[in-house]
């Protein structure tokens, strides 16, 4: 009799006091921190787009100095994450004592850079690009939460570089709304250690626009961007001058049901020339490209 009792006790104990059931159940899953981020970069509307790697297009754009009609082929691409954990609790205004997680997604794409030559086009190098991404996490709730009360707090679009800002770089709607095009003041934060927002975007400061507002990035440079155009497909955008900025302008698409667009700067990269058998062949490097996302009012 005293067993049954026990027998009853512990089935009770199982279904109702323990959130996943008992570890003995071989149909139980439990997810560790790092599968539940990994999840929500993977499966959330707001990881799908802030890290979809639907950046580029095959469409046709002016490169370089002389202004050559070009445009990227790309055959493949390959995926990197990585998460990393801080060991103490951090405060994090207005939280205190909360733990804070890093998570790195690096996009690798290989292929090669087209010229547009009268009605054909030629082969012009291989080209080799690679977009590092950041999004920070912090665990203000406890596991009870989706995601087992992890979050995104922050968001850096890639490599950290300092001629960027210099540009001075403004997106706009015509709705009125307005945000900084540039990347944070600093390296991606490191985890565990003191807060500092200039690290990266807050995920709060993202502006967000209205479906069908017409845009516009202004910039004291050049600059080649990649942005979701009016029908819905990714689209070169060459800056041109105007009185003493450059701009480019587009519109958001009427109807879309992306929380986030996103923004991509095109950098430029340096050359690597290896030569094979009696052919030269060129490959052009990147690593500097970056991402700004900007929200849709849905």
């Amino acid at each position: 009799m005293l067993k049954a009792a026990k027998a009853l006790i512990f089935v009770f104990f199982c279904i109702y006091m323990l959130p996943a059931g008992c570890s003995k159940n071989p149909s139980v899953v439990e997810y560790s921190y790092e599968d539940l981020i990994r999840s929500y970069v993977q499966d959330s509307e707001d990881g799908k787009a802030l890290f979809s790697p639907d950046l580029y297009s095959s469409d046709a754009f002016a490169y370089g100095d002389a202004g050559e009609r070009c445009f990227y082929i790309f055959d493949s691409t390959r995926r990197i994450e990585n998460i990393a954990f801080g060991k103490n609790p951090k405060n994090i205004p207005p939280y205190d004592g909360v733990y804070d997680a890093l998570v790195t997604i690096t996009d690798k794409y290989y292929g090669s850079m087209m010229r547009v030559n009268g009605a054909d086009t030629v082969r012009g190098y291989d080209v080799q690009n690679t977009v590092t991404r950041y999004g920070y996490f912090i665990k203000p709730f406890d596991d009870w939460y989706p995601y087992r009360g992890w979050e995104i707090w922050g968001f850096i679009g890639g490599k950290y570089t300092p001629d960027l800002p210099a540009g001075n770089r403004l997106l706009s709607g015509q709705s009125g709304a307005s945000m900084p095009a540039i990347p944070p003041l600093g390296p991606p934060p490191s985890i565990g250690s003191n807060y500092s927002s200039g690290y990266y975007i807050n995920f709060d400061d993202i502006k967000k626009f209205p479906p069908g507002d017409s845009m516009t990035l202004a910039s004291h440079e050049k600059d080649l961007v990649f942005v979701e155009g009016n029908a819905g497909a990714i689209k070169p955008f060459n800056l041109s001058a105007a009185g003493n900025d450059y701009k480019a302008g587009w519109r958001i698409p009427a109807e879309t049901d992306k929380v986030y667009h996103l923004l991509t700067f095109d950098r430029g990269g340096y050359f690597v020339v290896d030569t094979v058998g009696q052919a030269v062949e060129s490959t052009l490097i990147k690593t500097d490209d970056y991402v700004i996302p900007y929200g849709i009012s849905l």
